[in-house]
């Protein structure tokens, strides 16, 4: 492997793979650390790049090494070397670089990260850089503060700060130095001296008001106060700054805000929650949406709940323009957003000059289906005349009988799950069966049927019976010595038939014991189900 190299300057930094162990070394040096602990700079510093750094021969013999390639002496200069780890700042990032715990820090970083900072901290460049800014012979005594006040009879007078902590104190006559700057004369001060104490005592100095209490202010009462507003039972709610933000509140000069602060009430937006604002939409200019799909949804919400014909003129996956039919002014247009890959509302009128529609094609079926799926959970066999009351009662349209039909099978298979799945997850019942409960029995027997469309000889489900072993050792322990069987019609879409062996527990109730599903209940079928239950019985070695 190559030994490090110092990169010429202008020079690129070469390419280093993920794994190959190679990184870069950025070194700033001739510089000094200005500043406290909480806002630490690095200024008027030169820049020095070493490439071909390999992480499993790391070590400060090579931080030496390219000091002295920069023309230092850690020994004799005594410099300290500092590490800036990946992703922070000077303030919270630095690490001095003293012993092997500190490299192998630096070691673990350079999987993920290829450039390596290190910061040379020369101990008396500090001092030179602020002896510039203080007086060798010494600084003159500064002069004090004087600060106007107000007497009571409107004549103005000089004060010192320190003279207003102690108002009986006599004031001297020279306040201030030789280098006093004021244009106060001795008369004034033995003007000042010669106050009253009952004066002093009031301490005017502090006394800047353009009223007297002895005026009083209940006309600003009156004049500031609405005495028919009852605020009493007002409910205290939170403002809304983001809603009530005008386009061109951030070029407000007075703000003062940085160009960080301003970029990020910039990009500030509301975002859309599909699970509460989908039933009544409302947008608002800005508005995020978290993909192209909850904004669709949004529309057709909109749409239906107004009653409106809002028809999308363009529908893509990286804009969406929606228009009101007619010579409707109503309008949305809202695209990509590359930043937060989500789409926001760019340009947006909300106002609509048009009739209200009955007949609405947003209203489908998947759109019936997920509005009234929590509706056919709590009911599945919900009528479609009672199905048809609640959307009228919602939305205040009618729709077809054929589309309330479909969105309730639609709902109902999203709740139970499709038949064929159901079929198809069988072999994986059996063994989950058998698994979490040792010694059931699980047979399932298929035959071979030829498909007429494409001629293949494919296993389709023929027969099933199972019983679990819990259910069956509580029979022969603490059941009645006799069995009832009786079978039932599967009103599914493949039909079919269910058997059941029962018993009657201590408490002259049903306990099941066996089950089996035919395709038609007949002599030859129940011969096949009691006979597995015998085998079953006669395997375990029990029965009565």
């Amino acid at each position: 492997m190559a030994e490090p190299r110092r990169r010429a300057p202008g020079d690129a930094a070469p390419p280093y793979d993920a794994f190959d162990g190679l990184f870069s070394v950025e070194i700033h040096h001739k510089g000094f650390f200005c500043g406290t602990d909480n806002n630490n700079t690095y200024m008027d510093y030169e820049v020095a790049w070493f490439d071909n750094c390999e992480s499993d021969t790391w070590s400060l013999l090579w931080i030496d090494d390219f000091l002295q390639q920069l023309g230092y002496d850690r020994d004799c200069l005594k410099l300290d070397v500092y590490w800036c780890q990946p992703g922070k700042t000077l303030v919270d990032g630095l690490r001095n670089l003293t012993c092997d715990a500190d490299i192998l820090a630096m070691i673990a970083a350079t999987t993920e990260h290829k450039n390596l900072l290190l910061i040379v901290d020369h101990g008396e460049r500090l001092d030179s850089a602020l002896r510039d800014d203080i007086l060798l012979d010494g600084v003159p005594v500064l002069s004090k503060v004087i600060t106007p006040g107000k007497e009571s009879k409107g004549k103005e007078q000089y004060s010192c700060p320190e003279e207003r902590s102690v108002p009986n104190k006599r004031r001297s006559r020279r306040l201030f130095g030789e280098g006093s700057s004021s244009g106060c004369a001795d008369e004034e001060l033995e003007e000042q001296d010669g106050v009253n104490a009952a004066e002093s005592e009031t301490d005017e100095d502090f006394y800047d008001s353009d009223y007297d209490i002895e005026d009083g202010d209940d006309d600003l009462y009156v004049k500031n106060v609405d005495k028919e507003v009852d605020d009493h039972r007002e409910k205290d709610t939170a403002c809304d700054y983001e809603a009530e933000l005008a386009e061109d509140a951030l070029d407000d000069s007075h703000l003062h805000l940085s160009n960080e602060q301003r970029e990020k009430l910039k990009y500030h937006f509301k975002g859309f929650n599909p699970e509460t604002d989908l039933n009544n939409p409302i947008f608002k200019l800005g508005q995020v949406f978290g993909n192209v799909q909850e904004l669709r949804h949004a529309i057709t919400s909109y749409s239906i709940r107004n009653r409106v014909q809002v028809k999308k003129t363009r529908n893509t996956s990286k804009k969406i323009i929606a228009v009101c039919s007619g010579e409707c002014p109503w309008y949305l247009m809202a695209s990509k957003d590359n930043r937060t890959s989500s789409f926001v509302i760019k340009k947006y009128c909300d106002e609509h000059t048009c009739t209200k529609a009955w007949n609405l094609k947003g209203l489908t079926a998947p759109f019936l289906t997920r509005k009234f799926k929590d509706e056919f959970r709590d009911n599945e066999k919900m009528p479609l005349k009672k199905f048809s009351e609640k959307v009228q009662t919602e939305y205040n349209l009618i729709p077809t009988r054929s589309k309330l039909g479909r969105a309730r099978r639609s709902s109902v298979k999203e709740i139970r799950g499709d038949d064929d799945n159901q079929y198809m997850q069988l072999w994986d019942y059996g063994e989950e069966l058998r698994k979490s409960n040792p010694g059931s029995k699980f047979f399932l027997c298929t035959k071979e049927i030829e498909d007429e469309k494409t001629k293949e000889i494919k296993e389709h489900f023929s027969t099933l019976y199972w019983s679990l072993d819990a259910c069956k050792r509580g029979w022969l322990n603490g059941c009645r010595p006799i069995i009832f069987i009786d079978g039932c019609h599967l009103k599914t879409r493949y039909k079919g038939n269910l058997l059941t062996v029962v018993g009657i527990d201590p408490n002259d109730c049903i306990f099941p014991i066996a089950f089996g599903i035919v395709e038609v209940e007949s002599t030859s079928s129940w011969e096949w189900f009691l006979a597995s239950l015998k085998d079953v019985q006669q395997a375990e070695g029990g029965g009565h």
